[in-house]
């Protein structure tokens, strides 16, 4: 029986047409598709007919218009279809696009306007076997739906464009597989849900708007881009694992829910996806040696997606090596007018190496070398650690309205630490400054630091008394023996010197010679030692 190959899917499964006429999909073997073209799908639906387990050529609004033209010039068919279709710039269809567990070649309904229920998966949840895959491009610029919209368990196999796609309706992409890219741009949401989706290539919702609730639970997602989107009701995305969220100038006007899953499930999502990237990689590589005496611009388009394709699989190198559930995020000039619920633990920096910690928030990892600028906004490193700074800060306050001071706290520090490197290296002038500030107060939020370091100064001071200066100590005005046995100075010493640091000074014991110049020396630290660990404590009390 002779085989016509449609389709190879990036794991190398085939879908073939046989010379029966029916199609058959090598990852389901006990399936068969009946083969439709553009004209005969476009003709059911106009009839109002749900199309399943079909193979169908393509679906576009050209495709529509056609029939439906065609048809209105048939008596037989006229009335069956009679107000289906409304012809002009802007065409309107007033039947429903039911395709469940079909191949689809290519989709284009740009302008088009669905006033019934558009479904591309399945209603509820998709099921082993039974999904949509779509194969080529699918474009769904400018079109609105008016019913509810699912894609449920679909397969999109190339780019899916929805730039200014309008859902009045609920829009379904749960367990929906993005193989290549997807662009949402301007894109209007009334409620959305991409639960348990997976995007394995870019995406952006640039400029977007969600005007109800929208949910990403248990998504995965390469690299998404929320620039300027904005978002009317709260937005989930809880158990989350992402390589690198973008949330640059977006708007929050209720909660933004944000948290994230690690462990063995993520590292398989993470090789899914570097199988499909290399996959991926080495067809562009075919298809540039195949044009390498074509067109100048067709070889240019192809080595700009050999370079995305591989700083895809840099991002992804990176967000594995972190092994983190989220990688990078960036909240530049992002505005929650109600709270951000989100545990620091999931942004907080995590410790690589000696001396070096390895950032989630963008600006940080930048400044620390793990990742570079963007292109065209190669600045200074302190334009780096000035912008994590001021998103730590940020941070910082939305702890804070949350009454959640220990992330609080932890924010804070960050932020002062990046404020502090901004400044490049440690001028002398400035470094008893830095290490008060940072070792010893812990950046005003860390009494620890402080209950250390006098526990240190007391012993220090303590050992100095009981050795070299024991001899420079009176008891009623008469010197200590020089012969007091181990504990006997011991005692007096710490006596001593705890007296001294706390500046209680009962005069039994007092110094002479160059040991009032060590007392006075203890006495100054002990005051102000004694003074920032009063202003940390009861910074965290009155809170």
């Amino acid at each position: 029986m002779s085989e016509n190959v449609l389709h190879t899917d990036s794991e190398g499964y085939r879908v073939v047409r046989r010379s029966d006429g029916k199609v058959i999909y090598e990852r389901y073997p006990d399936k068969e598709y009946e083969y439709l073209t553009a004209e005969q799908a476009a003709e059911r639906i106009l009839r109002g007919e749900a199309l399943e387990r079909c193979y169908i050529e393509a679906l576009s609004v050209q495709g529509l218009q056609r029939s439906y033209i065609r048809l209105m010039q048939s008596h037989e068919q006229r009335e069956k279809v009679e107000e289906a279709l409304e012809v002009g710039k802007k065409p309107k269809l007033n039947r429903p696009i039911i395709c469940i567990d079909c191949l689809i070649g290519t989709i284009d309904l740009t302008n088009l306007t669905v006033e019934d229920a558009v479904n591309f998966g399945n209603l509820l949840t998709s099921a082993k076997g039974q999904q949509t895959h779509i194969w080529g491009m699918a474009s769904f610029c400018d079109a609105t739906f008016i019913g509810r919209t699912s894609f449920v368990g679909a397969t999109f196999e190339d780019d899916a464009f929805f730039l200014s796609t309008r859902f009045v309706g609920h829009a379904d992409f749960a367990e929906t597989l993005f193989r290549a890219g997807a662009k949402f741009w301007g894109a209007k949401f009334n409620g959305a849900s991409f639960g348990r989706a997976i995007f394995k290539n870019h995406t952006s919702f640039l400029g977007a708007t969600f005007g109800g609730r929208v949910s990403f639970h248990d998504s995965c997602l390469l690299s998404a881009d929320f620039t300027s989107a904005k978002f009317e009701k709260t937005c989930y995305m809880t158990n989350l694992a992402a390589g690198e969220l973008n949330f640059k100038g977006a708007n929050f006007s209720e909660n933004m829910l944000i948290s994230s899953w690690e462990g063995k499930q993520l590292g398989e999502k993470q090789s899914r996806i570097r199988k499909i990237l290399h996959a991926r990689k080495q067809e562009v590589k075919k298809e540039m040696e195949k044009w390498k005496h074509g067109p100048k611009e067709k070889l240019e388009l192809l080595s700009q997606e050999k370079e995305t394709v591989e700083s895809l699989l840099k991002l992804l190198s990176r967000w594995k090596d972190s092994g983190r559930g989220i990688g990078a995020v960036n909240f530049e000039d992002t505005l929650v007018q109600g709270e951000l619920r989100c545990d620091f633990k999931y942004l907080v920096p995590r410790k690589r190496g000696f001396r070096k910690w390895e950032p989630v928030i963008l600006p940080h990892r930048i400044a620390e070398g793990f990742e570079g600028p963007p292109k065209g906004e190669e600045k200074e490193s302190s334009y780096w650690w000035e912008e994590a700074q001021k998103q730590y800060a940020w941070l910082k306050e939305q702890y804070r309205k949350q009454g959640r001071y220990e992330d609080e706290d932890k924010a804070h520090w960050w932020a002062s630490e990046c404020a502090r490197r901004t400044h490049g290296a440690i001028d002398p002038r400035r470094y008893l400054k830095f290490l008060f500030y940072k070792w010893i107060a812990g950046y005003g939020v860390n009494p620890w630091n402080i209950v250390k370091t006098i526990c240190v100064v007391f012993v220090i001071f303590a050992l100095l008394f009981g050795t070299v200066f024991y001899g420079k100590l009176c008891y009623e005005g008469k010197p200590l023996p020089a012969d007091d046995g181990f504990w006997t100075r011991a005692g007096n010493a710490l006596y001593f010197s705890g007296i001294t640091y706390a500046t209680i000074g009962y005069g039994d014991i007092s110094p002479v010679g160059i040991a009032r110049l060590l007392a006075v020396v203890e006495g100054l630290l002990g005051i102000i030692l004694n003074a920032a660990l009063i202003v940390v404590i009861f910074r965290k009390i009155i809170r």
